[in-house]
């Protein structure tokens, strides 16, 4: 995921008729990551949760993955990173 980009694009968002509690949605999986096998970088993990607080973005991480990682990817997960709002998180 290219943060840079994405914090550009959603700055481009408009924010009339804006008054539910997110501008956006963006879903991720950020742990081998379909169909390149990519892993978020620990940077990249923590640019996605500034912009997505910045901006009042929802962000659906889909960690499905995860427990296949056996510390190939020393990533971080997202919801282990400091969220104003966590709505759920289920690692089933």
């Amino acid at each position: 995921m290219d943060t840079k980009y994405l914090e550009k694009q959603v700055k481009r968002l408009s924010t009339k008729g804006n008054d539910g509690m997110f501008r956006a949605m963006i879903y991720t999986v950020p742990i081998f990551n379909n169909p390149t096998g990519i892993c978020l970088s620990n940077e990249r993990s923590r640019d996605l949760v500034r912009i997505a607080q910045d901006h009042q973005l929802l962000v659906v991480s889909d960690d499905v993955y995860d427990f296949l990682n056996y510390k190939i990817c020393p990533v971080t997960q997202l919801f282990s990173l400091p969220p104003k709002k966590l709505i759920s998180y289920d690692k089933t």
